[in-house]
């Protein structure tokens, strides 16, 4: 044990802040690390750069409950003879959504950040009716000459991410605008759980709760995850644009603050009925907020956790957040105490009928 005790509010803004793209989770795995050692769990990580908080006593069902580390990003690709860097983007991205947009750039030489902005070439050459294709957007650093950049300790391979400051919107301070709430703000409810799980002298159930590597780039943690750990049950947790915005063309589900999502559906996975309906029982029965949710653009952990073995009894639980995969996004803080409580009813649900289905 030991380490500094972080509020939640401090866990926020530190996972939201961290810089991590596919393959370059350190920091948000730091994070975790700092929020979960002073608590009697068994931390890991492996060589792929999957987190785990283990909370396990060897002989008991094991509950497995993945949130992906990684947030949507960039590498340097090239570096031009007058100090521009072009980029390869890692997860999906809309390249309108990146023009003047300030970034970060983390040098894997000497671990130093640099800030940019992302430039085009000018107006003029593009139909303004259209979308400009991200090959032709590049960074600017504000250096002459590609020396000038390799003098940075800035090369080929380098993290870029987006750079936005965390704050709590002053219109209604519940809500969070951050960067990589996806899917941050599922790291957060793992990491809150396990906390509140360490004390706990429960004999029915382990508890292993996973921070995935590289799920943007096509949920690739999650695999090596499931393998190491072997679970019974896997909860997925992972975010959902929000419907709750002008012209969103969905059902008016996805709220912020109405409360976390079962999602019945992604184009990955079929949520297993038995826990979507035990999930539905539990905050009937406790009058927590829930919502029905169905993803239908996307994937998430599920689908490779689901699969693993001889197959992985899984649900997702979504949080909605606005303006996902972008530089900026929101999210309902209350939305997150709700889904916390949601899954320590759960699994209080599960010891309690000696790790079954009941």
């Amino acid at each position: 044990m030991g380490g500094t005790i972080m509020g939640k509010q401090e866990l926020y803004q530190a996972l939201s802040m961290a810089d991590g793209v596919a393959g370059r989770e350190k920091e948000v795995r730091d994070v975790l690390k700092q929020y979960l050692q002073p608590h009697t769990l068994e931390l890991d990580e492996d060589f792929f750069g999957n987190f785990y908080a283990k909370k396990q006593n060897g002989n008991a069902r094991k509950v497995m409950i993945v949130a992906h580390t990684d947030e949507v990003g960039f590498l340097v690709k090239r570096i031009t003879a007058d100090g521009f860097l072009y980029f390869q983007p890692l997860g999906g991205w809309w390249s309108h959504h990146l023009l003047a947009e300030k970034v970060t750039i983390t040098s894997q030489k000497n671990g130093k950040k640099f800030r940019g902005i992302i430039g085009a070439t000018p107006p003029k050459n593009h139909d303004s009716s259209r979308t400009i294709p991200i090959g032709d957007l590049y960074i600017d650093i504000g250096a002459a000459s590609k020396e000038e950049v390799a003098a940075l300790g800035i090369s080929p391979g380098d993290m870029v991410t987006p750079y936005t400051v965390f704050e709590p919107l002053a219109a209604n301070p519940e809500l969070l605008l951050g960067k990589a709430w996806d899917d941050r703000a599922g790291c957060a409810v793992m990491a809150r759980v396990l906390e509140q799980v360490a004390s706990k002298t429960w004999q029915e159930i382990d508890i292993i709760g996973v921070g995935s590597s590289q799920e943007e780039v096509g949920t690739r943690g999650s695999k090596i995850a499931a393998e190491t750990i072997k679970p019974d049950i896997a909860i997925i947790l992972d975010v959902a644009t929000a419907k709750d915005t002008p012209r969103a063309d969905n059902y008016q589900n996805r709220i912020l603050g109405a409360g976390p999502g079962v999602v019945w559906y992604d184009k990955t996975a079929i949520g297993d009925v038995a826990l979507a309906s035990k999930f539905i029982d539990l905050a009937e029965a406790h009058q927590l907020p829930y919502q029905h949710d169905m993803l239908a653009g996307g994937g998430t952990d599920a689908g490779s956790v689901q699969l693993s073995g001889n197959g992985v009894q899984t649900i997702t639980l979504s949080l909605g957040v606005r303006y996902c995969h972008t530089s900026s996004s929101i999210v309902h803080s209350r939305d997150i105490d709700s889904l916390v409580d949601w899954l320590l009813l759960f699994l209080e649900d599960l010891e309690a009928n000696g790790g079954q289905l009941i």
